[in-house]
């Protein structure tokens, strides 16, 4: 056994140090806040590594595809709608021979209210015949990772590791293990991937599944453990919260799994043998549930399979729900579980200072009035979703809001249709629908939410178009007009989106405002208690998280958090509000 080393990590740094352990060469991904924190911390690990960003999630496989076919160890970081823009490389990938080991880290939610409509990771792994593996800690997504690596080299197959929000952002002691020898890309190989044209032999899918599958019945990482005639099947961190509420000494027969699919039948068979009950305990999608009721038949098992699809489990995923309901199904009781801290049931916010904020309300306020539509897109931008700004109406996924926007106006030509996207979005996904609606001379207004950030969650990802080329995209594509606002500028915003509104025709307006995250800390907003006269229109409006007006209160303002945007001042009708440095918005 290898002497190990135990320091706390994050569940970031786990995936990161599990792949450094691994070799891995080569990493790429779609930005977001994981996979930020998973590619610092490989930097930090091992600096000869190459991470690339790429502006989708379809670019950032593709890319991922290239190194592996030149014989890199390669990962690919994506969430949701990353995983379900990369659906077409992917699935071709996992009938290609790979040259080396290929891993999808996919960052999914597990609390649904926060999470978007894209389709559980799980269930398109197991439509391209992907195997998953879930770890349920920062120290299992630590060993976990490591071995997706050799699972995929030897059975030349993409694995996916489902890592949850929940095992992402916590953090544990893990102990480290020596890192394992380091991989030598082993140079181009053409067959590493598939020719979509000449179809060679298609690799027995099936076939391979079952040898994966059989792989993972002799692995530590599944176990069967207890006795007694009501068992759980513990899956990803929803396992471990089900676990952590049970005495150690309860009369419940424990399937502990880390990997999704394909099952291990043999260890599932032993799990079931004498059983009467089982409960499938899981975040997302029934996934585990119907496999087993699959696996059950096929074994011709007695055992009652409950979860998801008959209600047993709670959904939307409440993890204090879901504790009550492992106590009651095994009917384990006179015992109290540790306090913890509640689930955050706070809906997320722009952050103080978002440009968005301003851009969204400023064509809210023009529009009173009017039948109007807002389509919005994926990114910052739909947070304003949430009362007070209470627009987009409907978001589809990335890079789609211009072309819903032209369906709406085509079945509703009296209505005014806006199209909101970013300025990342519309120079990638979104620029088929922009161009489409534009080179049409569809009768709607396109808004491009430029606040200089290529990307999400403010990364950096190659270098971001300036206004002006933005704006020029725009005319060349053919809008009649196009209109640049400074959205914290919010009289002279509105008086733009004004002017758009008496045109017709394809239209467009940039806003332009940095994103307040990129911007180095300046001074912030102040109240005047005695002017203010206690009427909450700053917090109302905005639903800004630095400013705070409690009823019979007057008005407050974090300045550990405000950004001095000023969009509180401009709503204040008492002038109660200072902008810093006398009156001069930063």
């Amino acid at each position: 056994m290898f002497p190990m080393n135990r320091e706390v990590l994050s569940g970031c740094e786990a995936v990161a140090l599990g792949a450094v352990r691994a070799g891995v060469n080569f990493i790429s991904a779609c930005p977001d806040k994981a996979s930020d924190g998973i590619i610092d911390a490989v930097s930090k690990a091992d600096s000869a590594v190459c991470a690339l960003d790429s502006r989708t999630g379809k670019s950032a496989a593709g890319v991922a595809a290239g190194a592996c076919a030149a014989g890199c160890r390669t990962m690919v970081i994506l969430n949701r709608e990353g995983l379900s823009d990369a659906a077409a490389p992917l699935s071709m990938l996992a009938s290609a021979q790979s040259a080396g080991g290929f891993v999808v880290v996919s960052v999914d939610e597990d609390i649904y209210q926060f999470s978007s409509d894209s389709p559980d990771p799980r269930k398109f792994a197991g439509f391209a015949g992907i195997p998953v593996l879930e770890p349920s800690d920062p120290e299992s997504a630590y060993l976990l990772t490591a071995a997706a690596f050799d699972i995929s080299e030897r059975f030349r197959v993409p694995v996916m590791l489902r890592a949850t929000r929940r095992v992402i952002r916590g953090s544990s002691t893990v102990g480290t293990l020596p890192l394992l020898a380091r991989h030598i890309p082993g140079g181009f190989n053409a067959g590493a991937l598939p020719d979509p044209v000449f179809h060679g032999e298609a690799a027995p899918a099936a076939e391979k599944l079952r040898e994966i599958a059989e792989e993972f019945d002799r692995q530590p990482f599944n176990s069967v453990s207890g006795s007694g005639r009501v068992g759980l099947v513990l899956c990803g961190a929803a396992g471990a919260a089900a676990l952590s509420c049970l005495p150690a000494d309860a009369d419940v027969r424990v399937l502990r799994l880390s990997s999704c699919f394909p099952l291990p039948e043999k260890t599932v068979a032993k799990f079931l043998d004498g059983l009467d009950r089982a409960l499938c305990v899981e975040y997302g999608a029934p996934v585990i549930e119907e496999q087993l009721l699959m696996t059950a038949g096929r074994l011709r098992c007695g055992a009652e399979i409950h979860g998801r699809l008959d209600g047993a489990l709670p959904s939307p995923d409440d993890p204090g729900e879901l504790k009550k309901r492992v106590l009651d199904f095994t009917g384990v009781s006179g015992y109290t579980e540790d306090a913890s801290a509640p689930a955050d049931e706070k809906k997320p916010a722009l952050c103080p200072g978002c440009p968005h904020r301003a851009s969204l309300s400023a064509v809210k306020e023009a529009t009173k009035g009017r039948k109007t539509v807002f389509c919005g897109d994926i990114g910052c931008s739909a947070l304003g979703r949430y009362e007070p700004v209470g627009i987009p109406d409907v978001t589809l996924c990335s890079g789609a809001s211009a072309s819903v926007a032209r369906g709406i106006k085509k079945a509703l030509p009296g209505a005014t249709v806006f199209a909101f996207i970013g300025d990342h979005t519309l120079l990638s996904g979104g620029a088929a629908g922009v161009t489409e609606a534009i080179t049409n001379g569809s009768d709607m207004i396109v808004c491009v939410l430029d606040n200089s950030s290529p990307a999400l969650s403010s990364s950096d990802s190659g270098r971001a178009p300036d206004a002006t080329a933005v704006a020029d995209i725009l005319r060349s594509l053919g809008a009649v007009w196009v209109g640049e606002a400074d959205p914290l500028d919010l009289a002279a915003t509105k008086k733009t989106v004004a002017a758009a509104l008496e045109k017709s025709g394809p239209r467009a307006i940039v806003f332009t405002s940095p994103c307040a995250r990129t911007l180095q800390k300046k001074a912030a907003c102040s109240v005047d208690p005695v002017k203010c006269v206690k009427c909450g229109r700053c917090a109302q409006f905005t639903g800004c998280p630095a400013v705070r007006a409690e009823t019979g209160s007057a008005a407050e303002i974090d300045r550990s958090a405000c950004a001095g945007c000023g969009l509180c001042a401009y709503y204040c009708p008492v002038g109660a509000i200072s902008l810093p440095k006398g009156g001069e918005r930063q």
